[in-house]
Order: structure tokens, then C-alpha cells, then sequence
């Protein structure tokens, strides 16, 4: 067996000092923590964009849409039930009915329909109630005994305050959109109407769904105006009722409205929508 000669080149060759070998671990180690923590700040950015999105959508489906949306839904639950879901229900009533509410039904005295009429959410087969929990995993936090109402996540710490992706989303529900003013005037072919009558509005209660209603007496000599306070928005219907509610001559009615603004005007009797007003005193 011939053993390797020994040469020069071979005495010179070295390896790495354990000086170095520590280097190339700190350098590694270094590395290894900046990139876990862009993983960490991108997964927490998706996170909150997840956060924020379920929550429009939730507000959404509270509020509904004016063009439908894709629950096809125009006024959510406030417009099926005349109000914001109480500090018992939660948000989870957007999902599915709790035992105060009444089904959607059509009411037959005001001609259009209320009550629970959800899931108020879109393909809830895919979210579920999974869906009324942030980015994190927690709790969404509701608050129905403020004014504003306020929808909350907490953020990427779970903890009240914070900055950057640790703070605070939160989103807010005016009572006042809730409570609409409601002014209308009775024409008749297009002119002022002075005639007497009482006209009553139909709407949900805010609590159960069920319909209610308000009356104005409308007197004499005052152009047919009227007006109501504390309207929810959504489909609601008028009626008119000559010259009296107690005992009519005539019912006109029920008309359905539109009420979807803070302030909002009705007008009967356009000349283009002439209602008959010959029974009127």
C-alpha cells in the first residue's frame, strides 16, 4: 500500500476557526429572524385586511344595500326589523333568527313585508359563524348600549389600543340612521289638497319585526302636509283614511314608500300618481 506523499500545499490548506463558524451561525440566525418576522408582519397585514373586510360586510348586512349587494337584500336587518340587533342578540342575529324576532311575513294591513329574513350574510355555507370573528380568531365586539352603537376588533395584540396592525378597527352604527324624519304632502291633481283626514305610516318596531304604526291628523287648510319622527328606513306604506280613522268615509291605501334618507318627502296625489280624493269633506 503506498501511502500519500506529503506535500507543502497540504500543510497550508486550513479549515474554518471556530471563531468563524460562530460568524456564519449569528449570520444565519440573523437572517433567519428578519425573514420570520416580514412572515410574521404579512401574515398579520392579511389578517387585518380579512378583519376589516368582514366587518363592511357585517355593517352591510345590518344595513343593507342600496343596490341589493350580494345578500340581494337593499335594507339588511334594520330594514326587516325597524332596528339594530339588541345587546342580547348580538351581531350573531345577522346569521341566524333569535326567539324575539318574528319570521318575515307580509303583512296584510300594510300590504308590504317584516321580520327575520336572513341570513343576512353572503355564502354563509363557506363562513358561518366563524365569519363574526376577526383576522385572529376573536371575538368581534359588540356594543349596543352606545350611541353610536360600535362594531370592534381589538387587532393583532387582542388588546384595547395599540398602533399599526395592534390597533384598534372600529366601526360605527349612528342611532340617528336608524330614526329617520319622515315630511309628505297629499295633492290632488297636482295642487294642494285642504281637506281633512288622518294618514297613518306602517313600519317594523325595532324589537320584533312586527308592524306598527303613527298617525297625523291632517287639518284642514294646510296644504295636506304631514310628517312623522323616528321612521326606520326600509319599504313602508301609507295610508289614508277620510276624513277620519274612527269612521272613514274613504281608505286610500296602502301606498308603498321608499324611505331611505334622514329626511325624507312622500307626495300623494301627483298629477302624475292622482290618488281620488272625491269622498274628502
Amino acid at each position: 500500500m503506498t501511502l500519500p506523499m506529503y506535500t507543502e500545499t497540504m500543510a497550508n490548506k486550513e479549515g474554518f476557526t471556530l471563531v468563524e463558524v460562530l460568524m456564519i451561525v449569528a449570520m444565519i440566525s440573523v437572517l433567519a429572524v428578519a425573514s420570520f418576522s416580514v412572515l410574521t408582519s404579512n401574515v398579520d397585514q392579511d389578517r387585518y385586511d380579512s378583519t376589516l373586510k368582514r366587518m363592511l360586510q357585517i355593517r352591510t348586512a345590518i344595513l343593507g344595500d342600496e343596490n341589493g349587494g350580494p345578500s340581494g337584500n337593499r335594507f339588511g336587518y334594520l330594514g326587516d326589523i325597524g332596528g339594530y340587533p339588541d345587546i342580547d342578540a348580538g351581531i350573531s342575529a345577522i346569521l341566524s333568527p333569535p326567539g324575539t324576532l318574528i319570521p318575515w311575513t307580509i303583512n296584510t294591513h300594510a300590504k308590504f313585508g317584516s321580520g327575520w329574513n336572513g341570513p343576512y350574510l353572503p355564502d354563509l355555507e363557506l363562513f358561518s359563524g366563524s365569519y363574526l370573528k376577526d383576522g385572529w380568531g376573536n371575538d368581534f365586539i359588540y356594543s349596543a348600549d352606545t350611541d353610536p352603537i360600535t362594531l370592534t376588533s381589538f387587532g393583532a395584540d387582542a388588546a384595547p389600543g395599540g398602533s399599526e396592525l395592534n390597533s384598534d378597527i372600529t366601526l360605527l352604527f349612528p342611532i340617528a340612521m336608524s330614526k329617520t324624519k319622515v315630511h309628505g304632502v297629499i295633492q290632488k291633481s297636482g295642487t294642494p289638497w285642504n281637506g281633512k283626514g288622518v294618514i297613518e305610516i306602517n313600519y317594523p318596531d325595532g324589537a320584533t319585526g312586527k308592524i306598527i304604526q303613527q298617525t297625523f291628523t291632517i287639518a284642514p287648510g294646510t296644504s295636506g302636509e304631514f310628517r312623522f319622527e323616528n321612521i326606520p328606513p326600509g319599504e313602508r306604506s301609507v295610508t289614508l283614511y277620510l276624513p277620519d280613522q274612527i269612521a272613514p268615509v274613504a281608505v286610500l291605501g296602502p301606498y308603498l314608500v321608499k324611505i331611505n334618507r334622514p329626511q325624507n318627502l312622500i307626495v300623494l296625489g301627483s298629477a302624475s300618481n292622482p290618488i281620488d280624493l272625491s269622498a274628502s269633506p
